[in-house]
């Protein structure tokens, strides 16, 4: 599902089945994704594993939003579809607080909700790590995408 042009693929499926995660998915790579759909049309799939729907895979848009909560506060919102109208849902409550990575372990976002019913899905929404991440280095300087052991 992540490489449907079998001329273009674009994911490689992990021999220990454990995607490494590494970097982040750019505004401009949102925008205008490097990887493309069985239509040969600029697509961006991605991945997540919830803690209620388990492992899904989407399509993302390039699409972005700002939401304004009644207290003034603004945020990004990164839009989501099913991966088909033939697949399960991508999202369903319960999956808050999951990473979306794309199929090159690239960190695109967390998801923040969904539109959907648990039987469809309309759109699930995320907050794209672009626009995170300077405000969660502005909290925490020490922050990083490469944690060690000690």
């Amino acid at each position: 599902m992540m490489s449907p042009r079998e001329d273009r693929p674009s994911f490689k499926y992990p021999e220990d089945r454990l995607l490494p995660l590494s970097g982040m998915i750019t505004q401009e790579i949102m925008r205008t994704p490097e990887t493309f759909d069985h239509n040969n049309e600029r697509c961006l799939f991605v991945i997540k594993n919830g803690g209620f729907t388990g492992v899904t895979i989407g399509r993302a848009t390039g699409c972005e939003s700002l939401t304004n909560d009644q207290n003034g506060v603004v945020a990004k919102a990164w839009a989501i579809y099913n991966f088909n109208r033939k697949s399960d849902v991508f999202s369903d409550r319960g999956d808050s607080g999951s990473i979306i990575v794309d199929g090159f372990g690239r960190f695109g976002g967390l998801l923040t909700s969904t539109s959907g019913n648990g039987m469809t899905s309309e759109v699930t929404y995320a907050t794209p790590m672009w626009w995170l991440w300077p405000r969660i280095k502005g909290h925490f300087p020490n922050a990083h995408f490469n944690p060690t052991t000690i």
